[in-house]
């Protein structure tokens, strides 16, 4: 089971994803998800962050987003959610079990 991440470690991952969101402009960014999931990849893992691309879909509607395992429970982190609606944040970082709209690919 993956350990509780730490307030410095969620700040770490909020920093890198903050930092790549701006690659995406909101309202430009629609199916931009591939390539800014495969774009957090690189800091994650040097910042040994644990972490998975994932594909699937959002809301029925394809989509990739990337997790991040947090003490039994999962993290998503999507920096491109806000193509579907602006009512959604330009980084999303929260427990997946707090947005259904997400199913993974099988």
């Amino acid at each position: 089971m993956a350990r509780e991440l730490s307030k410095q470690r969620k700040e770490k991952i909020l920093t890198i994803a903050r930092r790549l969101r701006k690659r995406y402009p909101r309202g430009k960014n629609a199916g931009m998800c591939i390539d800014a999931s495969h774009a957090l990849e690189t800091p994650l893992k040097k910042a040994r962050i644990p972490h998975k691309f994932v594909s699937g879909n959002f809301n029925k509607r394809y989509h990739c987003w990337v997790e991040i395992p947090n003490n039994g429970t999962t993290m998503v982190l999507d920096i491109t959610a806000d193509q579907f609606s602006f009512a959604f944040p330009q980084v999303l970082f929260d427990d997946i079990k707090n947005w259904p709209q997400y199913v993974r690919k099988s």
